[in-house]
């Protein structure tokens, strides 16, 4: 749903769901990190079997979702980071 709500360019969608994670407890450094993987996998496959543009979309998400990870410990506000990844990559992507 999120990489959805991105590629679609659906912020309040993408807000929307990290908010319903860090109210239901989970652990949003773990879901960063899984994400990545996910981001990590679209992105292999995407080598052979799509456009530059797919390709460049996943590695700004990748990005920009490994800096929020990293600042997600010395954020205030857990989801912060992320919230704002998701706000940057969609004022930047095509």
């Amino acid at each position: 749903k999120l990489v959805e709500a991105i590629f679609n360019k659906q912020t309040d969608t993408a807000i929307r769901q990290i908010d319903y994670l860090s109210q239901s407890g989970i652990n949003l450094e773990n879901f960063v990190n899984n994400f990545l993987i996910f981001l990590r996998k679209k992105l292999v496959d995407a080598i052979q079997n799509t456009n530059d543009t797919e390709k460049n979309k996943l590695i700004t998400t990748i990005k920009k979702f490994s800096q929020a990870k990293q600042e997600i410990n010395t954020s205030p506000i857990a989801q912060l980071p992320i919230e704002l990844a998701i706000i940057e990559l969609l004022t930047s992507l095509t």
